[in-house]
C-alpha cells in the first residue's frame, strides 16, 4: 500500500525521477515505490515533498509506513529465528526467557537497536546501551535484570497495543532469577553470589497498565549491579517437566508426511528436550547435519521446511533414542523431503493465465483469428467488487459471486479485478484441473493461502451429483484460518442464484444446504445487461472499433452484442440455405427502407429469388418453419439472427419478425441488387413500407418498370409513380419529378404528360411545357390540346394559342 501510495503521487505530479532526486539517488527513489524493501522514513519524506505532496499526504504516508513497519517486524517470526510468547510466569528456561523478549521487539514494531536506546524527551527512561541491547536481542549472556527491565519499559507499552503489560515487574524479576539460578545456567560471566545488601521492597514496583506509569516504575531497576547479584533462596524455585512440542499442521502434502513421521518417532523417543536433541546432536560428528536448538524446533514442531541434512540429523538421534530402524527411517525421510521440495500447491499465478482460459468469452467468430480483449469499460460493479478483493488482500478469506445473464460482463469484471489488486495471487481453476469430484476435493484440500478459487458457472458445481460433497469440503477448507486468506470467485445467472438461495420446504430434505450455506455467506454482486449512457460514450472513445461499432447500435446491451455478434454472423454465414435466404430477404428489406417487423408470410415469400434452384426444388414440404427455427435460435447474449415479436399482425394473427441490429450493421452495405420476389413480397402488403418509399428504391435500384409492372394502377389517379412525382413537384424537386412523369408515360400513364406540361408551364418554362403538351395530344389526349391552349395565352402568346385551339377544335 505504501509503494502504491507513492506511485500515485509521482504519476499526478507527472515527474520523473531525476527530476525528483536531490539527496537521494534515482536508484534509491525507485526503490522506495517499487515495493521490494520497505524505505527509510527520511526516504519516503524526500519522495513525497518532491512530488508536491500536501500535510495530509504525510499524515497518511507515515501510517502506512508505520504498519508496513510493523507487519514487516511481525514476519521476522516466521524467520530463521521465531519468536513466541511465553508468560514470565511460565518460564522455565533461558531459551523461553529470550523468546519472549524477542517476541516483545517483534511486537512493538521492531525497532533498530538505535531507536531502542534513544531517550525519551522527558529522559524518564532508563539507559539502555546499544551493546547491551544487540547482546540482548541476539541471545549473548549474561543479561543483567537491569538492563532487561530497560528493555522491557521500552517494548512492553507499544507491543500488541500493550496486552502485556498486566504481567508486573515482580514476574519479569522472578522468571530473571528462575532462569540465572538454575543449575549449568551460568554463562561466561557468571553473576556474583548475592552481597549482604538488602533487597529493595518490590511491591512498589508492580507495573499497573498504562505507559508512564510503568515507565516510571521500571526506571527504579535500573541499578543493574545490586540485581545482578539478587538471589532467591533454591527451594522457592518451581521445578518444572519439560513439555512436549506442539504439532504441526501443514496442509496435506509430502510435508505435512515428513512432519508426522518426524513427530511420530519424536513421540516414541519419549519426548525429549530440544536441549537433550540438541546436545546429541553435537556430540554426534557422523551426522550429515548440525541443526540449532531452534532449528530443531522448527523441524519438529513449526510448518517450516527445513534443510535435508537437518531433518536427517534430527530423525538419527530420534531413531536412536526411540530404537527405530535408523537407515529405513532416513530412507523415508530423504524421499518425503525430496516430494516436499519437488511439491507445488494447485493453480497457477495470475500472470501465467490467459484470460480465456478462464473463461472470458473470444471476440471473434470461430475459426477466425483471435483478438486481444477489448479495452475494459468500468462500472459501477467494479467499485464493490474491489471492496472485497481488497479485504482478501488483508487477510480475509472472501466468498462473492457476480449475478447476471449471459455474457453481461461477469468472468471479464472478474479477471479485471484479481490482474488490478490481487496480481500476486495464485488462480485455481477446478474444471481444467480435476476429472472426477475426488481429484477436485483432493486438490481444494491442498490449496495454500492466497489463492482464488475460480468458479465460473458456478451452478455447474451446484446442480452436480457430487455437488454437495465438494461444497462441504469447500467450506470446510474456507472455515480453517491457518489456510487463509482464500477467495472463492464465482459467477451465477439469476435463476441459479434465486433456486439455491430459497428457503427449502419444511416437508422435504434439502437437497442442496452447503450450496445454500455457501450462498449466504457470499456477497452477490447484481451484473446489468444493459451500458448506461455515459458507459456508453465512454465505450465509444476508448480507441476500439469492435468496442465503439457495438456501443454505437441503438440496443445498450453492450457486452451481450460484443459478444454474441461475431457469433450471430458465423450462424449466418454457415447456415442452411433456406434459412440465410430468410437473413437476406431481411436485410435487404431493412436496405429498401423497411423499418417495421416484417410478418412471416411476406419474408417467406421474399426469400424464394434467394436461393438457387436447385436448392429451391430440393426443400421438403416443412422448410418455411425449419428455417425460422433455425434463424430465432439465440446465441451467447440471448440473441438470434430474427427476432419474433410477442404481437402478431393483427388482421391475419400470424407472427412478425425483426432483424437484429448487429446483422443490420453489418450486411447492410452489400453491393448485391435486391431480388424481384422481395419486390413484389414488399408490394404485396402496403403495412411494411409505404409506396413512395418502395418506389424510391426502386428507382434507385434500377427496378422501377418491374415495381410498377407488379402495382399497374387501374385508374389514372391512382398511380403510385404520378404519386411520387406530385411529392417531389411540391418539394420543389422538379427535375426529378420530370424523371418520375417520364417513367409513368412510358408504363402509358397519360397523365403523366399532361401534369409534366402544367408544372413547366407553372414555372415560365412553356417552351419546354408546348413539347409535353405535344407528346400527350399524338397519345390520343386531346384535353392537353386546350390545356396548352390556355397556358399560352396566359402568357401573352395569343397567336400560338389561336393556333391550338383550332388544333382542339378540329380534334374529333
Amino acid at each position: 500500500m505504501l509503494a502504491q501510495r507513492l506511485r500515485t503521487l509521482r504519476e499526478h505530479a507527472g515527474k520523473p525521477y531525476e527530476q525528483m532526486s536531490g539527496e537521494y539517488s534515482v536508484a534509491t527513489l525507485a526503490r522506495a515505490d517499487r515495493g521490494d524493501t520497505l524505505p527509510r522514513w527520511q526516504t519516503v519524506v524526500a519522495y513525497a515533498t518532491a512530488c508536491y505532496a500536501t500535510d495530509a499526504d504525510l499524515d497518511e504516508l507515515q501510517q502506512l509506513w508505520r504498519e508496513a513497519r510493523h507487519a514487516k517486524a511481525r514476519a521476522q517470526q516466521r524467520a530463521d529465528r521465531p519468536a513466541r510468547f511465553v508468560a514470565p510466569a511460565d518460564i522455565t528456561t533461558r531459551e523461553e526467557l529470550y523468546s519472549s523478549l524477542r517476541y516483545l521487539h517483534l511486537a512493538s514494531g521492531g525497532p533498530s537497536v538505535r531507536e531502542l536506546c534513544r531517550q525519551s524527551r522527558d529522559r524518564t527512561l532508563p539507559p539502555l546501551s546499544r551493546t547491551t541491547a544487540h547482546r540482548l536481542l541476539t541471545g549473548q549472556q549474561p543479561l543483567a535484570l537491569g538492563s532487561m527491565m530497560a528493555f522491557l519499559a521500552r517494548c512492553l507499552p507499544a507491543a500488541d497495543g500493550g496486552v502485556h503489560q498486566g504481567h508486573g515487574a515482580d514476574a519479569w524479576e522472578a522468571a530473571w532469577e528462575c532462569v540465572h539460578r538454575q543449575p549449568g545456567s551460568a554463562g561466561p560471566s557468571t553473576p556474583q553470589p548475592a552481597v549482604s545488601s538488602p533487597r529493595p521492597d518490590t511491591a512498589r514496583l508492580r507495573m499497573p497498565v498504562g505507559g508512564r506509569t510503568t515507565v516510571a516504575a521500571l526506571r527504579a531497576l535500573g541499578d543493574s549491579s545490586v540485581r545482578q547479584g539478587a538471589a532467591v533462596p533454591r527451594e522457592t524455585v518451581p521445578v518444572r517437566r519439560a513439555r512436549a512440542l506442539s504439532r504441526p499442521h501443514p496442509l496435506p502434502g509430502p510435508l505435512s508426511d515428513l512432519k508426522s513421521l518426524l513427530y511420530e518417532v519424536y513421540l516414541a523417543a519419549g519426548t525429549p528436550t530440544l536441549d537433550r536433541i540438541s546436545t546429541l546432536i553435537v556430540e554426534d560428528d557422523q551426522l550429515p547435519g548440525a541443526p540449532s536448538r531452534d532449528t530443531v524446533r522448527r523441524g519438529l514442531s513449526s510448518d517450516d521446511l527445513i534443510t535435508q541434512a537437518d531433518f536427517e540429523a534430527i530423525a538419527s538421534v530420534l531413531a536412536r533414542l526411540a530404537a527405530w530402524d535408523r537407515p529405513n527411517l532416513l530412507t523415508r525421510v530423504r524421499d518425503l523431503w525430496v516430494a516436499a521440495v519437488l511439491h507445488t500447491p494447485p493453480g497457477r499465478p495470475v500472470s501465467q493465465w490467459d484470460p480465456h482460459d478462464l473463461q472470458v468469452h473470444r471476440l471473434a467468430a470461430p475459426g477466425g483469428p483471435q483478438p486481444l480483449l477489448t479495452p475494459y469499460v468500468t462500472r459501477q460493479l467494479d467499485a464493490q467488487l474491489a471492496q472485497h478483493l481488497q479485504r482478501a488482500a488483508t487477510g480475509h478469506s472472501e466468498v462473492v459471486f457476480l449475478v447476471g445473464s449471459t455474457a453481461t460482463g461477469k468472468t471479464r469484471a472478474c479477471w479485471e479485478a484479481v490482474r488490478t489488486h490481487l496480481p500476486d495471487w495464485t488462480i485455481w481453476h477446478p474444471w481444467p484441473s480435476a476429472e472426477s469430484a475426488d481429484e477436485l476435493i483432493e486438490q481444494m484440500l491442498r490449496l495454500s493461502a492466497r489463492t482464488v478459487i475460480w468458479l465460473d458457472e458456478a451452478q455447474r458445481v451446484f446442480s452436480s451429483p457430487d455437488g454437495e460433497r465438494v461444497l462441504a469440503v469447500l467450506r470446510t477448507v474456507l472455515s480453517a484460518p491457518e489456510r487463509g486468506p482464500l477467495l472463492v470467485l464465482g459467477t451465477l445467472w439469476p435463476q441459479y442464484a434465486e433456486q439455491f438461495t430459497a428457503l427449502p420446504s419444511p416437508s422435504r430434505p434439502d437437497p442442496s444446504p452447503h450450496a445454500r450455506a455457501l450462498l449466504q455467506q457470499a456477497a452477490l454482486c447484481a451484473v446489468p445487461d444493459h451500458f448506461t449512457r455515459q458507459e456508453q460514450i465512454i465505450a465509444q472513445n476508448l480507441g476500439d472499433a469492435r468496442l465503439a461499432g457495438t456501443a454505437r447500435l441503438d440496443d445498450t446491451r453492450v457486452l451481450p452484442m460484443l459478444t454474441g455478434g461475431p457469433q450471430l454472423i458465423s450462424r449466418y454465414l454457415t447456415a442452411p440455405p433456406a434459412a440465410q435466404a430468410l437473413i437476406r430477404a431481411a436485410v435487404d428489406a431493412r436496405r429498401i427502407g423497411a423499418r417495421h417487423a416484417l410478418p412471416e408470410s411476406t419474408l417467406l415469400a421474399a426469400a424464394v429469388d434467394y436461393m438457387d434452384p436447385h436448392d429451391w426444388a430440393s426443400l421438403p414440404d416443412d422448410w418455411g418453419p425449419i428455417a425460422f427455427s433455425y434463424v430465432t435460435t439465440p446465441v451467447t447474449g440471448g440473441f438470434a439472427l430474427l427476432r419474433r415479436n410477442r404481437r402478431p399482425v393483427v388482421d391475419s394473427g400470424e407472427s412478425t419478425y425483426a432483424l437484429s441490429d448487429h446483422v443490420a450493421h453489418i450486411l447492410i452495405d452489400q453491393p448485391d441488387k435486391p431480388a424481384g420476389s422481395l419486390w413484389k413480397a414488399l408490394s404485396d402488403n402496403p403495412t411494411v413500407i409505404d409506396r413512395e418509399t418502395l418506389l424510391a428504391a426502386a428507382r434507385d435500384y434500377g427496378c422501377l418498370s418491374a415495381v410498377l409492372r407488379i402495382n399497374k394502377p387501374t385508374a389514372p389517379d391512382d398511380s403510385p409513380v404520378i404519386a411520387g412525382a406530385r411529392l417531389l413537384r411540391a418539394e420543389g424537386r422538379t427535375a426529378e419529378a420530370l424523371q418520375w412523369y417520364e417513367q409513368a408515360a412510358h408504363a402509358g400513364e397519360l397523365l403523366a404528360l399532361s401534369e409534366a406540361a402544367a408544372m413547366l408551364s407553372a414555372e415560365d418554362r412553356i417552351d419546354e411545357a408546348l413539347d409535353w403538351y405535344e407528346r400527350a395530344a399524338r397519345a390520343g389526349h386531346a384535353q392537353a390540346l386546350h390545356q396548352a391552349a390556355a397556358d399560352l395565352a396566359a402568357h401573352g402568346r395569343i397567336d400560338q394559342a389561336l393556333q391550338w385551339y383550332q388544333r382542339a377544335a378540329a380534334h374529333p
